[in-house]
């Protein structure tokens, strides 16, 4: 209907403001097949990539143990150990994480996000540990947690962030 931005600007995002930890509002009708499926999408995502064990809303940061989380990711890939993930080492990244490879304008626009926010998180060289985080921390917030989600996965993490048994 023709109002449900209005709907979406007067009432759910004064709820949301207020409620840090709802993830997404949605208005919905059965009765009327309206956006019924979209309820049971962000159902799922709210179930397989749980935003809660990463990201502290309140506080509008990532929790302790995310960021230690993806520290060591980050030290794993950073296969010459300089603390830097170069461009080499972050193709090698996004194709082990994402089975996609990595562009170079793509890369380019991953370092300029980072530098928008911080001015240590990347380097001539590349990709400092605070950028890598500073990233995965853009995309919690920006409601892209699945993408953490899949770094974690892939470096064998569960979803109370321990390391699988299988692993161990």
């Amino acid at each position: 209907n023709g109002n449900s931005a209005q709907v979406i600007e007067e009432e759910m995002l004064p709820v949301m403001a207020e409620f840090k930890e709802i993830d997404s509002c949605l208005r919905t009708s059965a009765r009327e097949h309206f956006n019924v499926n979209e309820a049971f999408f962000l159902c799922q995502k709210a179930v397989t990539d749980p935003i809660a064990p990463l990201f502290d809303s309140k506080e509008s940061m990532l929790k302790p143990v995310a960021v230690a989380a993806l520290q060591r990711v980050f030290y794993l890939c950073d296969k010459d150990k300089d603390g830097i993930l170069n461009d080499k080492e972050m193709e090698e990244f996004q194709m082990k994480c994402f089975d996609k490879t990595l562009n170079s304008g793509d890369l380019e626009h991953i370092k300029d996000t980072i530098r928008r926010f911080s001015t240590e998180g990347v380097t001539t060289t590349g990709i400092t540990s605070e950028g890598f985080v500073l990233l995965c921390k853009i995309y919690a917030e920006k409601g892209r947690h699945e993408t953490v989600w899949i770094i974690l996965r892939t470096f064998q993490y569960t979803n109370n962030l321990s390391l699988q048994e299988t692993f161990l």
